[in-house]
């Protein structure tokens, strides 16, 4: 899968992200003050069903409530 055909997944499944780009082996999207459920959760569903392996999640800001910044690595097929 490509950079460009994982952005019109995500976009065509309406998934809110402020951020995607890849390195080497990986695929990088950072969701910026997504709900838990509606972005996040979401996400790993998207990318679960393309096939996408979890590596890695960050949380760069939260407060507390159900909403919260996170960058989250899955490794490229």
């Amino acid at each position: 899968m490509t950079l460009q055909e994982l952005q019109k997944y995500l976009n065509e499944n309406d998934l809110y992200y402020t951020d995607l780009y890849e390195t080497e082996n990986t695929f990088v999207i950072f969701i910026d003050w997504g709900d838990w459920k509606h972005e996040h959760l979401y996400l790993n569903h998207l990318m679960n069903k393309l096939g996408l392996q979890y590596k890695n999640c960050v949380v760069t800001d939260e407060n507390g409530s159900d909403c919260y910044s996170a960058e989250y690595e899955y490794y490229k097929s």
